[in-house]
């Protein structure tokens, strides 16, 4: 029998709703629906929530007509002490993986903008300057620009794999 995570997360309205997930699951989402039209009722039950794809590529649930990332629900159903609502440069949730379906626990870890943005793969880093006619390889890191300029596309391409050892420790 699969155990399950209970928790809270706050509807439109803000009031408190109680969700549960499975641990094993991540895309097994339930919501104790208690209320009909504002009225209690009989028999109250566990109501799974759909699981629906964002815009962005993210899978989302709604509670009510709130919108959730998923993958921030997973990572504070395994971290009740994490702020959910704190939507700050500081409080972002990281795949590990740069797969945005895979929600496991194990692939999720807090991030900051800045080591968000050194864990993404479609990020070429180099590009050719045509005013000074070379290439340049480049990264930021904590807002700063560290730039190698390079005679050649694949010495662009190395310099950025140095660049990005130097700097993305994340």
């Amino acid at each position: 029998m699969s155990e399950y995570i209970e928790f809270k997360l706050l509807d439109e309205k803000g009031v408190e709703r109680n969700v549960k997930m499975n641990a094993d699951d991540e895309n097994e989402v339930y919501l104790w629906k208690d209320k009909w039209r504002g009225q209690p009722m009989k028999k109250p039950y566990w109501r799974r929530i759909a699981i629906s794809d964002a815009l962005n590529g993210y899978s989302r649930i709604d509670i009510a007509t709130k919108h959730y990332s998923l993958h921030r629900v997973c990572y504070y159903a395994h971290n009740p002490d994490w702020n959910i609502y704190d939507t700050s440069h500081d409080n972002y949730i990281d795949h590990k993986d740069r797969n945005k379906e895979n929600n496991h626990i194990s692939n999720l870890r807090v991030a900051t903008n800045s080591q968000n943005s050194e864990n993404r793969g479609n990020a070429k880093g180099y590009s050719y300057c045509e005013r000074d006619k070379c290439w340049r390889a480049r990264i930021r890191k904590d807002g700063k620009e560290y730039t190698k300029w390079c005679k050649t596309e694949e010495e662009a391409i190395a310099a950025r794999e140095k660049l990005k050892e130097k700097y993305h420790t994340y």
